[in-house]
């Protein structure tokens, strides 16, 4: 029953691990339910909420084998989760060295810049997350692309978030 799969996915989601929703959803995209957009929004939250770079990847890949269009929520969820990204792996809040080999900073620009070519508003909070990924300590030779969204940030007048200025 699609209703009950969506409710259990929610719960799962906001209160158990990123790891049990994300193999849900896949079993159910394995056994054919067909996952849409509320969905996908979904697995994309728990994900960003814990960081989880890869995993995120693995979501994009999924909605594009499914034909599912992003809409503004997937395009903040990814831009966030990849600023979360700098922990990735670990659990102890050292900084992870695997990082570098992900590109998670390109993910979060490649899906700023396609919130706007798909006719989306990227708030304020989009370009920070994204200035955050170019500009986390282990992730080297970055700062060009960081000081061109911030560019763009003071062009279209848009507000800096503290955090990030501490970063930047």
């Amino acid at each position: 029953d699609p209703s009950t799969f969506m409710r259990t996915l929610k719960k799962m989601c906001a209160n158990s691990s990123w790891h049990k929703a994300m193999i849900f959803a896949s079993k159910g995209r394995m056994i054919g339910f067909q996952l849409g957009i509320e969905h996908y929004n979904q697995v994309l939250f728990s994900q960003s909420l814990w960081g989880r770079a890869l995993e995120i990847v693995r979501v994009i890949r999924a909605m594009e084998e499914d034909n599912v269009r992003m809409n503004g929520a997937s395009y903040y969820y990814i831009c966030h989760g990849m600023a979360n990204a700098d922990h990735g792996y670990n659990t102890d809040y050292n900084l992870n060295f695997r990082l570098s080999g992900l590109q998670h900073w390109r993910v979060a620009i490649d899906c700023l810049e396609a919130c706007e070519a798909n006719g989306y508003d990227a708030n304020d909070a989009m370009y920070n997350a994204t200035i955050v990924t170019c500009t986390i300590p282990v992730i080297k030779n970055k700062w060009q692309h960081a000081v061109a969204i911030f560019k763009k940030m003071v062009d279209e007048e848009r507000k800096p978030h503290q955090e990030m200025i501490k970063y930047f």
